[in-house]
């Protein structure tokens, strides 16, 4: 067992993406499907810079996570009251964002410890943060593919 009251698992660590994944992990209530892992990613998206030996590169991730909030953050404050589900997934990608910033300036790093797998077949593992950026660009994707052509009917055949 390890400190945090779960058994230690696996071979102490593996790779994936360039993260150093399963540092320790609890048993999973949910056998074949899921797990809580200890994620420390350095990089971006599924460990992409994470083996960067760049100094900048933890500076650089930070600038441009500054950059997409202000894009994001000024896309909600522009956003129209009647498109309600545009803003709440800008609002979830700027709230997705901002978690995975913080992170990053306090740690250095991102710690994931969502892992989904089926079998043999697994997801990287990944945050609440990460969540809401997914979820967000969802409702993002979804008001632009079946709500907004609905609207723009309406307003076509209103003339």
């Amino acid at each position: 067992m390890d400190r945090s009251g779960g058994r230690a698992g696996g071979s102490g660590g593996q790779s994936a993406g360039g993260r150093t994944v399963l540092v320790r992990h609890r048993d999973s209530r949910y056998p074949g499907l899921f797990r809580l892992v200890r994620v420390e990613n350095r990089g971006i998206a599924f460990g992409i810079l994470s083996d960067s030996s760049s100094p900048w590169t933890a500076a650089i991730l930070i600038l441009v996570s500054l950059a997409a909030m202000v894009l994001v953050g000024t896309l909600l404050w522009q956003n129209h009251p009647s498109a309600r589900l545009a803003g709440t997934g800008r609002a979830l990608i700027l709230r997705g964002a901002a978690g995975n910033l913080v992170d990053r300036i306090t740690r250095g790093l991102v710690v994931d410890f969502l892992a989904f797998y089926l079998g043999a077949y697994h997801w990287p593992a990944f945050n609440l943060a990460d969540s809401a950026i997914v979820i967000g660009a969802g409702t993002l994707l979804w008001d632009l593919l079946l709500t907004r052509p609905a609207r723009c009917k309406t307003v076509m055949s209103d003339k």
